[in-house]
């Protein structure tokens, strides 16, 4: 299972301010929010035969917030 934090879209661009925006990346370990090719490349990499160990895992991609609120 995937878990995502705050991903940089227009849809994120339409619920929140620049101002809100920028505070919600601040609280980021990474102090950036993530991009759709962050989640993508960690989808492709799941489904790929490079990933041929990792199963049944709770994966968390969110630049770290999880860790810091």
């Amino acid at each position: 299972m995937l878990f995502r934090s705050f991903i940089d879209t227009d849809v994120l661009r339409g619920l929140y301010t620049k101002t809100q925006l920028e505070e919600l990346a601040a609280k980021v370990s990474t102090k950036r929010l993530g991009t759709a090719e962050d989640i993508a490349s960690l989808v492709v990499w799941l489904a790929s035969p490079e990933n041929g160990y990792v199963t049944a895992q709770h994966i968390f991609a969110d630049g770290g917030y999880g860790r810091v609120r």
